[in-house]
């Protein structure tokens, strides 16, 4: 088999008002297919049934041997011949040809035992990573068929910078993704380094406090409160981290076991008596006796509520924080409100996002990285649930988290329960 010389191109009138739509519906066809492992199948397909090919292939450069090798086709292999074939002579003369040019038409002639079959043509696609070629599209037609017409070439043109654009955002997002990868393991790897050592310091404060060393004056017992309560932030901070680790691999598994609202409620009460707050806060807790046994991750929960509370405490300087639960739907809200700062309604959707405090002044007042919020909805999305806040600047906040009576299971779809008609926007809207 050989390549003829270039044909030249048709000079039949085009239609370009039709060729701009049918590129602009490859381009949608091309971006839908975007993350899909199907990508370079459906490039084959779609540059098939655009050209009105009888066969097609894709080849990409390989970084170690330089060569042009198939990673999809559509056709009979038989149809392709020697152009898919990287060793042959053939498939390097179309390389030096594309180097140069987008599109080109040729022939390729069957010698041997298949010369008595019709040659074909092939249009002869570049794909392109700035002025680097990086792959090529091939489509064919048999001599029998139509000669491929300027509006042709046209798509072909359209195609190859289509789906240039498309694998280069392709490679771009496989190295973000192993970007953060990198980055997610070393916060994971940094955070179970911090805490070992962290964890030795908290428990000689506490032996210290205790008096097992012996006793302490009034200075030295002030002195170590504060570097207890200064030891401990730092200690959820790394906490915090480290679930933000977790939750962005996608590797807390989830632990459903039954919990009476009430005494769960009671617990969680216990456990925020060390949430460091000012004096003139009170925190109050509300279980309305209807509220139902739930079948939820109990430890996750009582992450997002203690996370919720803390950051109410930060943000009230006097009056009280209120956690409410009661039975909502086919399920409990628990609902907490405090009488602080507020957040301008323009604000409430970023106060879910990560490292978010609102101000820079808020940052230096309060404390905090401004992961809370954005562990808390996490954790609430994975336990099927939804998450809202409706606020008034000046007057407080009201966070409201409602549980599904029964939790998706690991590995269960987490998206099923968000979709139960009570969407963050009307739980945001009750206040």
């Amino acid at each position: 088999m050989s390549l003829a010389p270039s044909m030249a191109r048709s000079d039949d009138d085009t239609a370009p008002s039709d060729v701009r739509a049918r590129l602009a519906s490859i381009g949608q066809e091309l971006t839908r297919a975007l993350g899909r492992p199907t990508f370079l199948d459906r490039l084959c397909s779609i540059s098939v049934e655009a050209l009105d090919a009888r066969t097609s292939c894709i080849l990409l450069r390989d970084a170690r041997s330089g060569r042009f090798l198939p990673v999809a086709r559509r056709g009979a292999a038989r149809s392709l011949g020697h152009v898919s074939d990287p060793s042959h002579a053939l498939a390097d003369e179309i390389s030096r040809r594309l180097r140069h040019e987008s599109v080109f038409e040729a022939a390729a002639r069957t010698d041997g035992p298949d010369a008595h079959r019709s040659p074909v043509r092939w249009l002869c696609i570049a794909l392109r990573r700035g002025n680097r070629l990086v792959g090529m599209v091939l489509a064919g037609r048999r001599a029998t068929q139509a000669p491929f017409s300027g509006s042709d070439w046209a798509i072909a043109e359209g195609i190859g910078r289509l789906a240039s654009l498309c694998l280069e955002n392709i490679r771009l997002s496989a190295e973000l993704a192993h970007v953060k990868h990198i980055k997610t393991d070393f916060v994971s790897t940094m955070s179970h380094e911090l805490r070992t050592p962290l964890n030795i310091i908290l428990g000689y404060l506490s032996l210290l406090l205790e008096g097992d060393f012996g006793a302490l004056s009034d200075e030295q017992a002030s002195a170590l409160r504060h570097v207890d309560r200064s030891a401990h932030t730092l200690f959820d901070l790394i906490q915090s981290t480290l679930d933000l680790s977790r939750l962005e691999r996608e590797t807390l598994p989830i632990a459903c076991g039954e919990i009476v609202v009430a005494d769960f409620l009671a617990s969680v009460a216990r456990d925020a008596e060390g949430l460091p707050h000012d004096d003139a806060v009170a925190i109050r807790w509300h279980a309305q006796d209807d509220a139902p046994v739930v079948r939820t991750d109990p430890g996750k929960l009582r992450i997002v509520l203690k996370n919720l509370v803390s950051n109410a405490l930060k943000f009230t300087a006097a009056g009280a924080v209120d956690v409410h639960a009661r039975a909502c739907g086919n399920g409990v809200e628990f609902s907490v409100t405090d009488h602080g700062v507020g957040v301008p309604r323009g604000d409430l959707g970023r106060i879910f996002e990560p490292f978010t405090q609102l101000g820079k002044a808020s940052t230096r007042t309060h404390g905090g990285i401004g992961m809370g919020l954005y562990v808390a909805r996490r954790l609430t999305e994975m336990l099927g649930g939804t998450i809202a806040v409706s606020s008034r600047v000046g007057s407080g906040s009201t966070f409201r988290v409602w549980i599904p009576a029964s939790a998706p299971t690991e590995g269960g779809d987490h998206s099923q329960a968000r979709s139960t008609g009570r969407s963050a926007r009307d739980l945001g809207e009750h206040r």
